[in-house]
């Protein structure tokens, strides 16, 4: 499969964002920047930009992503290679333990819809545990810290919406 190229990004200004003036050389404008189609696989290092598209010819000072869409990745512009390098999110799970065979003055219920509750309209805190105990509750979990997309991953198609500020 081939890999996404700089041709393969198209750039549409968004209507009334452009900002420049006579006395200060910085372009500053918001795009949607689209690339990917389902068949070509993400670059090593980034998908490659034209900044001259971008309105910066010579330097792209600033690059704000405003908008991830609907792709699921975080976007990161790489100011050294002028790429745009998709990571995906650092997520973690809890699960709640609830254990059994506790005695308890609350007349706590679990339905098997997966709703938890109890017969007072009071709410009720489980703190949270660091292992799976007898006390039940919610089992604490690390954070997986966020990698880059890997150089074999089709990348459907996404659009971003960017700021960008240069000259």
């Amino acid at each position: 499969m081939a890999q996404l190229a700089a041709a393969n990004v198209t750039y549409s200004m968004v209507e009334g964002t452009q900002i420049s003036n006579a006395s200060d050389p910085r372009f500053s404008a918001v795009f949607n920047v689209s690339f990917g189609d389902g068949t070509a696989t993400y670059t090593n290092g980034g998908i490659p930009l034209t900044k001259a598209k971008l309105g910066c010819p010579a330097t792209i000072k600033e690059f704000y992503v405003m908008s991830n869409g609907q792709s699921g990745y975080v976007f990161k512009y790489n100011r050294t290679a002028e790429t745009v390098q998709l990571f995906n999110s650092g997520s973690h799970l809890h699960d709640f333990i609830m254990a059994g065979g506790v005695t308890t003055t609350a007349d706590f219920l679990y339905h098997s819809s997966g709703a938890l509750g109890k017969a007072a309209a009071t709410n009720v805190t489980i703190a949270g545990n660091t292992t799976a105990s007898v006390l039940g509750g919610v089992v604490g979990a690390a954070a997986s810290v966020m990698a880059e997309v890997a150089t074999s991953a089709v990348v459907s198609a996404s659009t971003i919406q960017i700021r960008v500020v240069g000259w």
